[in-house]
């Protein structure tokens, strides 16, 4: 390796010590984030007005925390994960000191309430003060009550807790499955949990009131199960910190990645920073080869500084106004016929498209435009839109329209050297067909570029690649919906609705009925559907960069999404999908699709009986918050097969998979393993990093 690779290094690791060095950082006073809040709930700093507690804000020392009739609040503390749960009418302060080792000496009173305490993976000493009592935690479960006089109550799930009566100085030990009362005047008294013992309930749903049908989570347009992204994913702060707040996320990373079939080291810095509704992440990445030399193509034109932008957003969907510029993951817009789960960084590094999804959503009207790649602006490339008017016809009835154009599918031909040709054709893989060409038919004769080509020396240049300039391809489709909230709660929601879709010059495609449903943490919903002749459903869905258009070895010639379309059966068949977050711990989302497809050659006149193809679709992912288990930092995995006669037929175009799994080797260190698999012509491309991230 030479010494260029390895100052370079050296410079970067410099750079990251710096930022992870507690005396100068910036926010290293942040003890704690907020997971997730519900109904009336604010916060505090050093006794300056209250501010709405939202989900991502982060919480300093003596920072005080309220929450109000039917609020709830969860925080989790920056050093170890450990979680606090706020019921209603509960008023507590943080207090917290980061230690020489990243720890935190946590303190925290607690004023008035019920507050769940849940220490998995204890780093720091914690202590829990009330008006009556002290309870010191040595890793474990349990609730602390206290009334208005200041009497207190702890019931122990988990572990051991110490609590001492601050009148009488009597301490005693109160373990699993026992319960204890500390009052103002020094008694205290403790027993074993009876079946009459009230134990309380924690509520984390999300808060859904009011929801429309673009933004129901695990409903049509909802937020069930993202893809892989980019460098994001190690905070996914971005969606935490929209509604209010200033912060600053940074992690650093060192290790390998293969792109385009070459292994590169790298060194990258990836910052979030939150504003208000306002956020940017960053990745400042550089990529060596071999032999030290840095991934030129990365940082040789002015466009390339757009893509060191992974994300710029003003709000979320559902705000009066949001935008987000960068990568765009799992946008669906209406009920999905047309559009369900698309990102556009599902290449993510190899291929970095710079995005739009921005609109608003008001009173009764509301709107959405989404661009692919900004690159592709003048073909132009993939544009959507969407609208929605709501009234009232006895029920709330919501109608929606959507229309989606693709200017040229062939804009998904991959040329990494930038010359107009496809890698598929590309004559001169690491020159530009055009300069190369025209170098040899100057350098040579004819007879000898023919001897050349007959003896495979050089290619048959007299039969140039065609350019991607000159191949053209552009698809339509446009649907209108109607959706019927049956119920719009905080706690549940119901929808019934029917989709309709046509791809321009090809079929059209129902969904009669269809019904969307959540509570609290589950989200389910299901439909039927009807495809006419040349129809094919969520046309752009999570995969569609990679389907747009693929190169046939039997045909020697690229084959668009678009040209799948002709001779394609009608169908009828069902599509369902189901969702499930527990606790913060675990999410689960799945979406299933089984169509019957008619034999397009069946004569009813000749043949008695009409043979129906099946077809499967299937997208799940799981993601696992591991800060309970040892030494794991974090865990997911993620499946698409679409349009396939078996599920797990993993050769079929389009299929992806893949998991990202983080082990904690030191407190704000892991060494992530990342690895991605999209299958194009039945043959596997592999996208495998393996990094170590520093979080501070």
């Amino acid at each position: 390796m030479s010494k260029r690779l390895f100052f370079s290094g050296a410079l970067i690791c410099i750079l990251l010590l710096s930022w992870m060095n507690p005396a100068s950082a910036a926010d290293d006073d942040v003890i704690a984030l907020t997971l997730v809040t519900k109904g009336p709930a604010d916060y505090s700093l050093a006794d300056t007005s209250w501010t709405p507690l939202k989900f991502g804000t982060v919480l300093y020392d003596s920072t005080q925390v309220r929450t109000g009739e039917a609020g709830f609040a969860a925080m989790a503390f920056t050093d170890d994960g450990s979680q606090l749960k706020m019921r209603p009418n509960t008023r507590l302060t943080l207090f917290g000191e980061r230690q020489d080792d990243n720890s935190i000496l946590k303190r925290v009173t607690l004023e008035v309430g019920e507050l769940f305490n849940d220490v998995k993976k204890q780093k720091g000493a914690i202590q829990i003060s009330t008006p009556t009592s002290v309870a010191s935690v040595k890793g474990t479960e349990y609730w602390l009550l206290v009334d208005p006089d200041g009497n207190t109550t702890l019931i122990t799930l988990e572990g051991v807790v110490e609590l001492t009566n601050l009148v009488t100085g009597q301490t005693i030990q109160v373990g699993q499955g026992y319960t204890a009362y500390s009052t103002v005047s020094g008694e205290m008294t403790s027993g074993e949990l009876t079946p009459e013992t009230t134990v309380p309930d924690w509520d984390e749903s999300p808060p859904q009131g009011g929801m429309g049908p673009d933004d129901m989570p695990g409903a049509p347009g909802g937020t069930g199960g993202a893809p892989p992204g980019g460098p994001g994913q190690e905070g996914d702060v971005e969606e935490a910190s929209a509604g209010g707040g200033t912060g600053l996320s940074m992690n650093g990373a060192v290790g390998a990645a293969v792109i385009d079939g070459e292994t590169y080291q790298f060194f990258s810095l990836r910052p979030d920073i939150h504003f208000g509704k306002w956020g940017i992440g960053l990745d400042l990445s550089l990529y060596f080869d071999a032999d030290g030399n840095l991934r030129e193509e990365d940082w040789d034109s002015g466009a390339d500084a757009i893509d060191k932008i992974y994300y710029l957003r003003y709000g979320l969907p559902g705000d009066p106004f949001f935008a987000r510029v960068g990568s765009l993951d799992n946008v669906t817009l209406g009920f999905g016929m047309i559009m369900r789960r698309y990102s556009n960084a599902i290449e993510w590094p190899q291929v970095k498209r710079i995005g739009l999804h921005t609109g608003g959503q008001g009173e009764k009207l509301g709107v959405q435009f989404l661009l692919n790649n900004f690159r592709e602006v003048q073909s132009p490339g993939l544009l959507a839109a969407r609208a929605t008017y709501e009234t009232r016809l006895g029920l709330p009835v919501v109608a929606g329209a959507t229309a989606a154009f693709d200017g040229n599918l062939y804009l998904g031909a991959k040329d990494t050297d930038d010359d107009g040709v496809p890698n598929a054709f590309d004559q001169f893989p690491d020159r530009h067909d055009g300069d190369a060409i025209s170098y040899l038919e100057g350098l040579l004769t004819p007879n000898q570029i023919d001897q050349l080509i007959l003896s495979g020396d050089i290619p048959d240049i007299l039969h140039p690649a065609p350019n991607i300039g000159d191949l053209e391809q552009n698809v339509s489709i446009w649907g209108v919906d109607v959706g019927v909230p049956i119920i719009r709660s905080e706690r549940m929601n119901l929808w019934v609705y029917t989709q309709m879709a046509q791809i321009v010059d090809f079929g059209r495609g129902y969904s009669v009925p269809g019904v969307s449903f959540n509570l609290g943490p589950f989200r389910a919903g299901a439909e039927y559907r009807i495809f006419e002749k040349e129809f094919m459903p969520e046309f752009f869905n999570l995969g569609y960069e990679v389907e747009r258009v693929v190169w046939s070895e039997a045909d020697s010639a690229y084959v668009t999404k678009k040209s799948q379309l002709a001779g394609r059966p009608s169908a009828s068949g069902i599509y369902a999908d189901a969702g499930f977050t527990f606790s913060n711990l675990l999410d689960v989302y799945a979406a299933y699709q089984q169509m019957s497809y008619d034999d397009p050659s069946y004569n009813p006149a000749v043949d008695s009986v009409q043979v129906k193809t099946p077809n499967k679709s299937l997208y799940a992912k799981a993601s696992l918050n591991a800060t309970p288990i040892p030494k794991l930092g974090l865990a997911e995995a993620y499946y698409q097969q679409p349009q396939a006669d078996n599920i797990f037929d993993t050769k079929a175009d389009g299929t992806t998979l893949g998991y990202r799994v983080g082990f904690e080797m030191a407190a704000g260190l892991l060494i992530v393993y990342d690895n991605k698999t999209i299958y194009r012509n039945g043959e596997p491309n592999k996208i495998m990093t393996v990094e170590t991230v520093f979080r501070f």
